[in-house]
């Protein structure tokens, strides 16, 4: 199914009405095309708005009918008094009352259907300050997010993003085992490690009260991320008093970062791609790719070339695999933990970081073994099959098999043993022999490509 048809039939599958066959079609085109899936999902959340925007019209509705049905009841039976005209001005006027009823809800409802999806959504996300409107949505949490839209409000627990409502200078936390993902209305995106609270003061501006946070800009965007601080002055252009921070930093356009802030109020910031722009009362500095700057009372202390970003960063891993097997970001995580192996002196961690991600890593890995590109690489490309080798998943046969025909007699080798693990088969061929020469695999590779077509419906994709 393509891009055209999964939009048409968007609609139907979240009302429920799809048909079968068209639903597993949509369903597996919607976990492997990142667009059609956050589009998806954009519909799912409007349609979940509206329903609560019209919960209360409909809740009316139903109200007036009852009124009018047990109004109708009362004046059903002929008065005792035989007073027939009484009784037939009284049913008219309830008639009447009842018509006019449902014609003033009728306009309350064209009324909120006239003023469009943005104008109803407005109404949904409307907190006590009346002039709030969402700045960001949730897209992934490992678990449930603790939100607070008004700060004299109780924390309140959300698990569904459809239900997820962020107004403007709501705070957001997560728990000892809680990361998420939040991304703003211009484009933003911000994630959560454990223990961690923001204030969103808008979509392109950020308060981190505790914790660690990665954040990301799209292109023409800059967000600006501000350190708690108790002390309230008037912001510019604004009446109302805030919290201004001792220290700022701003992520320019297609730039990510990472910091966080420590018990002691020092701050570490890392710039993960392109180059950050730090401020402080008393001191400034231009961090590029890779450079750690630690902040302490109000200065840039010490600044240091790290080369773990990565590393520092594999909190997010979570937060990727939630997103589905073919999710693009982690697909360069995986390629960039490759690239690392064999080349510092704990080339050990970055092979366990893509080992810890199980059958999540599998697809940048087959697709790694599979470029040429990695052809150039053969001991980084034989790694790769090592790990594929220990954790690829059943979906991956297809795949492993194709991998029997390589002209490297390893990868044979480690594609053989990985198949015999997932299906207990060998096809007469042990993964030992697959390193003599490729003329004498050919029958095995026919025997397994037969067996395959027998046996595929046995082990679908994911």
């Amino acid at each position: 199914m393509d891009c055209a048809k999964v939009q048409s039939l968007v609609d139907t599958w979240i009302d429920g009405e799809i048909d079968a066959d068209d639903r597993i079609a949509l369903e597996s085109h919607v976990d492997t095309c990142e667009e059609c899936r956050k589009a998806a999902e954009s519909i799912r959340a409007t349609d979940a708005d509206l329903s609560r925007a019209f919960a209360p019209l409909r809740e009316a509705a139903m109200q007036v009918a009852d009124r009018t049905k047990a109004a109708l009841t009362d004046q059903s039976a002929t008065p005792s008094d035989g007073n027939e005209i009484g009784w037939n001005r009284g049913y008219w006027v309830s008639l009447f009352v009842a018509a006019a009823a449902g014609f003033l809800l009728a306009v309350i409802l064209y009324q909120t259907w006239f003023d469009g999806p943005d104008q109803i959504e407005q109404r949904v996300i409307k907190t006590n300050d009346e002039s709030a409107t969402t700045v960001a949505r949730l897209v992934v949490a490992t678990g449930a997010v603790d939100l607070r839209q008004v700060e004299s409000e109780a924390w309140q627990q959300v698990s569904e993003s459809a239900k997820f409502v962020c107004p403007t200078g709501s705070a957001v936390r997560t728990g000892p085992d809680v990361r998420c993902e939040l991304e703003t209305t211009d484009g933003c995106i911000i994630r959560l490690n454990n223990e961690t609270e923001i204030t969103l003061n808008s979509g392109r501006e950020v308060q981190l009260r505790r914790g660690q946070l990665w954040c990301s800009s799209p292109e023409d965007i800059s967000l600006s991320v501000l350190a708690n601080s108790d002390a309230e002055i008037p912001r510019e252009n604004s009446q109302s008093l805030v919290n201004e921070s001792p220290w700022t930093f701003k992520c320019p356009s297609n730039t990510s970062m990472f910091t966080t802030l420590q018990q002691d109020g020092g701050v570490q910031v890392t710039s993960a791609s392109g180059e950050i722009e730090l401020q402080t009362q008393v001191d400034s500095k231009r961090l590029r790719q890779g450079e750690t700057a630690m902040i302490v009372d109000d200065g840039i202390v010490s600044t240091e070339r790290t080369h773990d970003v990565i590393l520092g960063s594999s909190w997010i891993h979570p937060l990727l695999m939630k997103k589905g097997y073919a999710s693009r970001e982690m697909g360069g995580r995986v390629d960039e933990l490759l690239a690392r192996i064999g080349q510092t002196k704990v080339s050990h961690l970055y092979e366990r970081e893509i080992r810890s991600l199980g059958e999540y890593g599998v697809l940048p890995l087959l697709r790694y073994v599979e470029s040429p590109i990695s052809l150039n690489s053969r001991t980084r490309r034989n790694q790769a099959m090592r790990i594929l080798a220990d954790v690829a998943p059943s979906w991956a046969i297809s795949d492993l098999i194709g991998l029997l025909s390589d002209q490297d007699p390893e990868v044979r080798f480690l594609a053989a043993s990985a198949l015999q693990r997932l299906t207990a088969q060998n096809q007469g061929r042990v993964p030992e022999q697959w390193c003599e020469s490729l003329a004498s695999c050919t029958d095995a590779i026919e025997r397994w490509n037969s067996w395959w077509e027998e046996n595929s419906q046995r082990y679908p994709a994911p």
